[in-house]
């Protein structure tokens, strides 16, 4: 996988600063299936948090923000979200995740820890959301053409074990 270096920059920034807290955060999106060897081409960066660490990103990167941390709901999904601008890449940010079903019911994303695995890049290592977790959540949300490459990768990965 080629990745721009870009994302690899920005990647390296949001390290550098959320490693020195205690602010739990994890990528996920395009990117996260992107490292993880799929071939999609992110658009962005989908920094997962939760609530609280929401806030405190918007502070962190202040001068990054180009739209403040608020809470909304869209469809199905609800989330405290707000927007960075690092190099010219969008990073959303992503507080407390929470899904609606059928039953119009919210549910709250599981905790980050638990769905967290770490991808070593350039000698960092980059919390990234399992790839189980990630298509829960497009599953969630009907992303169609996300759960068809997830579902292949894993066969493909099923097969070469």
């Amino acid at each position: 996988m080629v990745l721009d270096t870009k994302y690899v920059d920005v990647l390296k920034i949001l390290h550098s600063r959320l490693d020195a807290t205690n602010i739990i955060w994890v990528i996920g999106g395009s990117l996260a299936l992107a490292l993880e060897g799929l071939s999609i081409k992110p658009r962005d960066i989908d920094l997962f948090t939760d609530k609280e660490g929401a806030y405190k990103i918007e502070e962190l990167f202040a001068e990054f923000l180009v739209r403040n941390v608020t809470f909304s709901t869209k469809d199905n999904i609800r989330s405290h979200y707000g927007a960075l601008n690092i190099y010219g890449i969008e990073v959303e940010i992503i507080g407390y995740i929470e899904f609606k079903d059928d039953k119009d019911t919210w549910h709250g994303g599981k905790n980050l820890e638990e769905v967290t695995r770490f991808f070593e890049l350039e000698g960092i290592k980059i919390p990234l959301m399992r790839i189980e977790s990630q298509l829960r959540g497009y599953t969630n949300i009907g992303r169609t053409d996300k759960i068809e490459l997830i579902k292949e990768w894993l066969e493909n990965k099923k097969n070469e074990w």
